[in-house]
């Protein structure tokens, strides 16, 4: 019970299938969103009939915003927040940083807007 309702907050990467022993479902599943795979549209709409089963209508809205959120990038550059001795040792193993005006030695007073 904690692993699934815990787990699955903390955790955005799984996402547990409600039991249904009419698809086959009968122990617990989860879908893993690290493990991905691509398919095509027209290899999707060959399988369409060969489907056993979908999500309940709880389920399937709540897999849809999990699936959205885990998927969700924002363009920021992970540094802007190290200070300048971080910003260093960052830069030793990605050297082509540019670093943001407020993490330059002279500065430890934080960025000013």
């Amino acid at each position: 019970m904690d692993r699934i309702t815990q787990q699955a907050k903390k955790n955005l990467k799984w996402f547990y299938l409600p039991q249904d022993t009419s698809y086959g479902i009968a122990g617990k599943m989860a879908v893993d969103f690290q493990v991905t795979l691509s398919v095509t549209r027209l290899d999707l709409e060959s399988l369409r009939m060969k489907r056993i089963g979908r999500l309940n209508s709880v389920a399937d809205e709540h897999f849809r915003e999990r699936l959205s959120e885990f998927f969700r990038r924002y363009p920021v550059d992970e540094w802007y927040a190290l200070d300048s001795d971080e910003l260093a040792k960052y830069k030793e193993q990605y050297p082509e940083v540019v670093p943001f005006p407020w993490q330059s030695p002279a500065e430890h007073n934080g960025p000013s807007e």
